[in-house]
């Protein structure tokens, strides 16, 4: 055999240039070398327009956005669309079937073929909350068993998708573990399950999480994936986007119906952006930072305006009030206790001055939330430990949290919100930080299809 000349060197890498460039570089098959880059969303309820005729864009959805999301992605370069659950409405189409349904969305995501995967897990609508119990998971068993519990591997990159009923199921955790040790060599491992946790505290306090209690299981799970390390975590079910903190020392994402959530790993960072016009000829150009927003449909309540805290100081032996938590404020506010006003929402204790450890510090404010809003949460990071109560119901204890934000998810139905916390002063440091959240729409909605 002839050593290869110079030309027949140049020629080969002509030909390896030419072949690269017909290569989609968004394309969910498009090798293991394919950057990763994804969007994650959540809860279509896709239901038929009319039964054996999914019509333009297969069906009903909750906004024009998934029929596009086809072509978001190739504009974008996408490698891969993950929904998070409830994929099916209740109410499939005027006598439909579900498997007249199913065959629907399975038309739709083939319509992603040349341009990217589409990955789901599973809700709760995909049995119909088993309404009826034996038609739905006959149908679902048959076609998707596979979809129960998946580990998906592409290059550097492992994603991890349990459906819901795994939140109540010791089995789940159990192939978890091995899904995880399989992992061991992945570069990111990515996290998805459709229902998030009220509280973040309620998956990472594993101390209070007995064998019988409902929170066993989901707490098992936090403390696996942080000892596992896992990159990232996205949730739906609450048809909102949000950003949920990092308890586990990884972020935690709420994904919605309306704004993709672009996932892109970069060389030195990964970073997580809201697509909050994902139909416009240039999406990126109005993203935003998913880590630095609470998200694209949230707003900070009373933004810009101070946030004044009430705070007294019970010095190290001092006897406690029994019940803090309600009325907080005026037990804060009474003989002896000061007022900080804080803006950014880090409220630094030292400012009191004389604060000697093992001093208990008890801090409340209030502020209103727009009528009838929902899922509106508190983020909470600490260098104390403190004990918390959220209208005047105890929430938990939690420790220094050391730079980690825990989600809390405020009560329902109630227009003034009253945070009180009980601070114990340690060398940890004098500072706590809350940022507010509530969903009231200041960007215009999709229009609905």
């Amino acid at each position: 055999m002839r050593d290869p000349t110079v030309r027949d060197i140049v020629r080969a890498m002509a030909l390896a240039w030419c072949l690269a460039q017909v290569s989609p570089l968004w394309g969910g098959e498009a090798g293991q070398n394919a950057p990763t880059r994804f969007l994650v969303m959540a809860d279509p309820h896709f239901r038929l327009t009319k039964p054996g005729d999914p019509g333009l864009g297969y069906g009903s959805w909750p906004n024009t956005c998934w029929p596009e999301l086809p072509q978001l992605m190739k504009t974008i370069g996408a490698n891969r669309l993950f929904v998070v659950g409830d994929i099916l409405h209740h109410a499939l189409g005027a006598g439909a079937t579900v498997t007249e349904a199913w065959d629907a969305w399975d038309a739709y995501v083939a319509s992603f073929d040349g341009v990217g995967q589409v990955e789901w897990s599973v809700g709760a609508h995909e049995f119909f909350n088993d309404m009826p119990r034996s038609e739905a998971r006959r149908v679902f068993q048959a076609r998707y068993a596979h979809r129960l519990r998946q580990r998906i591997v592409h290059g550097e990159d492992v994603f991890i998708l349990l459906p819901e009923e795994d939140l109540k199921d010791p089995a789940a955790v159990r192939w978890l573990e091995g899904a995880l040790q399989a992992s061991a060599s992945a570069r990111r491992i990515w996290f998805f399950e459709h229902v998030p946790p009220g509280n973040t505290w309620d998956w990472w306090a594993a101390a209070g999480a007995t064998a019988e209690s409902e929170r066993a299981v989901p707490a098992q799970i936090g403390a696996l994936l942080e000892k596992h390390k896992v990159t990232a975590a996205f949730f739906g079910h609450l048809h909102q986007e949000s950003y949920l903190g990092n308890p586990g020392g990884f972020p935690l994402f709420l994904a919605g119906v309306t704004y993709p959530l672009l996932v892109e790993v970069r060389e030195d960072c990964v970073e997580y952006r809201w697509l909050v016009r994902p139909m416009s000829p240039d999406p990126l150009t109005m993203a935003m930072d998913a880590l630095r927003t609470t998200g694209p449909r949230t707003r900070t309540v009373d933004e810009g305006r101070p946030l004044t805290w009430h705070v007294r100081i019970f010095p190290r032996g001092a006897e406690l009030p029994s019940s803090p938590g309600d009325p907080g404020p005026a037990q804060a506010n009474e003989a002896g206790g000061q007022s900080l006003a804080v803006v950014a929402g880090r409220v630094d204790l030292s400012a009191l001055g004389n604060l000697q450890n093992g001093d208990c510090v008890l801090a409340a404010t209030s502020y209103r939330v727009a009528p009838g809003s929902k899922s509106n949460r508190v983020l909470l990071e600490t260098q104390l430990p403190v004990r918390l109560w959220i209208n005047g119901v105890a929430q938990c204890a939690l420790p220094a949290t050391n730079g980690r934000q825990h989600s809390f998810l405020l009560p329902e139905g109630q227009e003034e919100i009253r945070l009180t916390l009980l601070a114990q002063v340690e060398d940890t440091g004098r500072t706590f930080s809350v940022r507010r959240q509530h969903y009231a729409q200041d960007l215009p909605p999709l229009p609905a299809k």
